[in-house]
């Protein structure tokens, strides 16, 4: 990678393309259900990961290996592409005839006219997934400029950075191909929530929501002398109070009241409400 290439990579919000990328494994069963009713049977969709790199690489990784459509999401106009490897569309245009191929076929001829349709309907299927998942007006409609066997008509410059998303079709003992959607790395700004104008201190805490915490379930306390400790001893009971309460905590801070049980086989808590800060 050049040092540009790599600046350009510097420049990207980590956390925000985590959310980004969390969004494209969520459209992952969306996906699979447009294509389900494509194809007009069971199509397994699993998330392989997002790369961020530069358009110039993406094109020479992909480039005589797949069929490409050009899409533009509206109403943003971010342009973007969906490459279908030539085995992989083989594969789904043999299904769409009604005629099953397995992954252990040779991979196709150069995509014919028929093939480049189908090509065009995978993408729409596959960012109308994407769209579905992202907040409410950010995708409304795709646009699907073209579908060809290279990268062509309008395109952004080589070293613009974009988001290559890897969707593996098939069971894991049958893998049918990949689907890669290429979106350039302002799709990031599409995909976080629409800000408001509420004060700084909130929009801090919109950006943080995605981070994960540690919820902890805790039955009860006991205090004891440090003598009564060091005497404890295997078959000794310690009295929690009621067998059902019990107090959530979120790091040191009791956040919500609740009542321990067992469903489905599995020990549970019912929350029963919120414990204001500073009451407890």
């Amino acid at each position: 990678m050049t040092a540009e290439q790599s600046l350009l990579l510097g420049h990207l919000d980590a956390g925000a393309s985590r959310v980004a990328e969390d969004l494209f494994r969520q459209a992952a069963n969306r996906i699979r259900t447009r294509l389900v009713n494509r194809v007009g049977m069971d199509l397994p969709v699993a998330f392989s990961g997002t790369e961020w790199t530069t358009l110039g690489l993406v094109t020479e990784r992909l480039a005589n290996t797949c069929a490409f459509a050009t899409v533009r999401l509206q109403p943003s106009g971010l342009l973007g592409w969906v490459a279908v490897e030539h085995g992989l569309l083989s594969r789904l245009v043999g299904r769409i005839l009604g005629q099953p191929t397995t992954s252990t076929e040779p991979p196709s001829r150069t995509p014919s006219r028929f093939d480049l349709v189908i090509t065009r309907r995978i993408a729409e299927d596959a960012l109308g997934g994407i769209g579905e998942i992202l907040p409410e007006g950010a995708v409304e409609r795709v646009d699907v400029l073209e579908a060809a066997a290279v990268v062509r008509g309008p395109t952004l410059p080589p070293t613009a950075l974009v988001g290559i998303t890897t969707y593996v079709l098939g069971a894991p003992e049958e893998e049918l191909g990949r689907l890669t959607v290429v979106l350039p790395s302002e799709v990031i700004r599409v995909a976080m929530p629409k800000r408001t104008t509420r004060s700084t201190d909130e929009a801090g805490i919109d950006r943080v929501m995605p981070l994960p915490v540690t919820l902890t379930a805790e039955l009860g306390r006991v205090r004891m002398s440090l003598s009564a400790l060091r005497a404890l001893k295997p078959g000794d009971e310690l009295d929690l109070g009621p067998v059902r309460d019990a107090v959530l905590r979120t790091g040191d801070r009791p956040t919500f009241t609740g009542e321990a049980g067992v469903r489905s086989g599995y020990r549970s808590i019912r929350i029963q409400g919120r414990i204001a800060p500073g009451t407890a």
